[in-house]
């Protein structure tokens, strides 16, 4: 129960994959677009695991205009978070 609010928390984590077409500079800029999601939910970020490149296990295709472009690599990373459990649809959806 959140101490202010009396809401019911959860604990959530989220594993994400950034396409490596994203320069290795700007894949902290992708994480921090998912914690600003986070946050604006209503949720606080408990720990998280920092993006890195590595190979997939299968190829994987990410949709652009009419194509899709396969990949064979991507920079994984996870979050793990408190949250409202009346916020994670809303963050789902988002």
């Amino acid at each position: 129960m959140h101490k202010e609010t009396g809401e019911k928390m959860n604990v959530y984590e989220v594993g994400y994959l950034v396409t490596p077409s994203v320069p290795e500079e700007k894949v902290s800029d992708e994480t921090d677009a998912l914690r600003a999601m986070i946050e604006r939910n209503g949720g606080a970020v408990i720990s998280e695991e920092a993006p890195q490149l590595m190979d997939l296990a299968y190829t994987m295709y990410q949709s652009l205009e009419a194509s899709k472009l396969p990949f064979k690599q991507g920079y994984f990373g996870s979050i793990k978070f408190d949250m409202p459990v009346a916020s994670a649809p809303v963050l789902e959806k988002e």
